[in-house]
């Protein structure tokens, strides 16, 4: 639902799951700090970017997530040490790396991400 521009519902859908569930997969928080991001909610976005990075520390498309959602909170620095996370793994990473690795269905969203990722400081190409 998410990655369709349901991001409400996916977080509700998600929400629920992990009060069912609490040995979850560690993509949900993930998913739902995806969702808040494009609900614009950078701060939730930010917290539950944190949440999987713990439990997937070099998970590539939450390091992207939470640079971009940093950068648009103007916290240049959080989001510059993100992308340095992301470097470590993967050094020529740039905007369109991430479009085809996050995938999203609307354009808008992609859109979204891609100006965050542009304020954190990662190159187009």
């Amino acid at each position: 639902m998410i990655h369709a521009g349901r991001s409400a519902d996916g977080i509700a859908y998600l929400e629920r799951i992990m009060r069912v569930d609490p040995f979850y997969p560690p993509i949900y928080p993930y998913l739902m700090g995806k969702g808040y991001f494009f609900l614009g909610r950078y701060e939730d976005s930010i917290e539950r970017g944190r949440s999987a990075a713990v439990r997937m520390p070099g998970f590539r498309p939450g390091i992207v997530i939470r640079a971009a959602a940093a950068a648009y909170l103007g916290r240049h620095d959080e989001a510059r040490a993100a992308l340095a996370d992301l470097r470590k793994l993967e050094p020529n990473f740039t905007i369109g790396d991430a479009l085809r690795l996050v995938n999203l269905a609307r354009q808008e969203d992609a859109d979204r991400l891609a100006h965050g990722l542009r304020l954190a400081g990662m190159t187009e190409r």
